[in-house]
């Protein structure tokens, strides 16, 4: 089954500036590619100080299919 997320964001993480939110709008995703999904508990969210958030970015994944 596909998905497709209405008002999407993406988070960036990283080590020196913490957490960055960007909007990625409309999302149609193959559903063969979804791993997980779930729901996001909003007062919990909000509870989250995201400027003390840090972590390593995840590193890029290269596909050897050319």
């Amino acid at each position: 089954m596909n998905c497709v997320l209405q008002n999407s964001e993406e988070r960036v993480y990283s080590i020196e500036s913490g957490v960055k939110f960007l909007n990625a709008g409309l999302q149609v995703i193959r559903g063969d590619t979804v791993a997980v999904l779930g729901e996001i508990n909003l007062e919990k969210e909000r509870r989250i100080d995201f400027d003390k958030v840090k972590a390593n970015q995840l590193p890029p994944i290269f596909s050897n299919t050319h």
